[in-house]
């Protein structure tokens, strides 16, 4: 039977990793395996699209008065 021991350690100057438990027996052989977390990506705040695409307004001061124009065409 596989026991499993997890840790989070601070990886030392040089790429060094130290791992300390009472579960591990003098001079038994183990796997060691490495999950890296990756920070997280945090995607751009939505009002920078404002005025990005084909056809869009610069502002919203542009839209407002793109709008009442139209408005203004109905009567």
């Amino acid at each position: 039977m596989t026991k499993v021991l997890r840790q989070k350690v601070k990886i030392q100057s040089g790429g060094v990793l130290e791992i300390r438990s009472h579960d591990l027996p003098d001079g038994m052989d183990v796997d060691v395996i490495v999950l890296i977390d990756e920070p997280a990506v945090t995607p751009p705040p939505l009002s920078r699209l404002i005025g990005a695409a084909k056809g869009c307004y610069a502002n919203p001061k542009e839209a407002d008065t793109f709008l009442r124009k139209e408005r203004d065409q109905w009567d």
